[in-house]
């Protein structure tokens, strides 16, 4: 995986009203793998941003995302 481009919008921006960072990332080998298939993913993605808790994702309702995480979704 490599970082190939990262912006950083310190205020109200077009994709939110709070400051964010944008990361393009090249998932090169990773492209095709499922986030089930990499031992603790979900967990450590989750220590390091706890308030994706609470994202609704596909499913339209709080933990939906991480639903899906546990479940297996492609990484690309």
């Amino acid at each position: 995986m490599e970082i190939r481009q990262l912006n950083v919008y310190s205020g109200k921006n077009v994709y939110s009203h709070y400051p964010v960072i944008k990361a393009t990332l090249d998932l090169g080998c990773h492209a095709n793998t499922v986030t089930s298939d990499i031992p603790l993913f979900t967990d450590r993605l989750l220590s390091l941003l706890p308030t994706l808790r609470e994202h609704h994702c596909s499913r339209g309702r709080p933990g939906g995302f991480v639903e899906r995480l546990r479940e297996g979704t492609y990484l690309g």
